[in-house]
């Protein structure tokens, strides 16, 4: 059996992604990972390796960024939002999204009712004719 040369090591950066391969440069294997860069907040060049998945997100990570730095260079605002503030609309949207069902479910309860007592009144109207609309009195 011979020994083929040239295999590299490729394991995804992100600490709880436990892809971890040996590949030939510029094979599918080894396609499936990237190299990203970028400059930490004080200037520092950082790289990583990720794989395929965490590519994905990292990319769309760097476009949410790109559209915040866009808007900031635009009017001077700061467009991210941090997990807690997405957490905390989210639970809003589910309150209000509870209260609303909850007065449909009461608007649909009054309606029934009133559909049910107007019924009754047509069904006295149509019984009672000797009567102005049901309410009584001469004609």
């Amino acid at each position: 059996m011979g020994i083929t040369q040239g295999f590299n090591e490729y394991s995804c950066d992100v600490q709880t992604c436990t892809r971890h391969d040996f590949a030939q440069p510029d094979t599918d294997k080894a396609d499936d990972y990237a190299t990203r860069r970028r400059y930490t907040d004080d200037g520092v060049v950082r790289e990583i390796m990720l794989c395929s998945e965490h590519n994905q997100t990292y990319s769309k990570l760097v476009s949410d960024c790109e559209a915040a730095y866009i808007a900031f260079e635009k009017d001077g605002s700061y467009t991210l939002a941090t997990q807690a503030e997405v957490d905390a609309l989210t639970a809003q949207v589910e309150q209000l999204t509870a209260e609303y069902e909850a007065m449909k479910k009461d608007r649909n309860s009054w309606m029934k009712k009133y559909n049910e007592l107007y019924a009754e009144f047509e069904e006295y109207k149509r019984t009672h004719p000797d009567t102005e609309n049901g309410e009584g009195g001469e004609q």
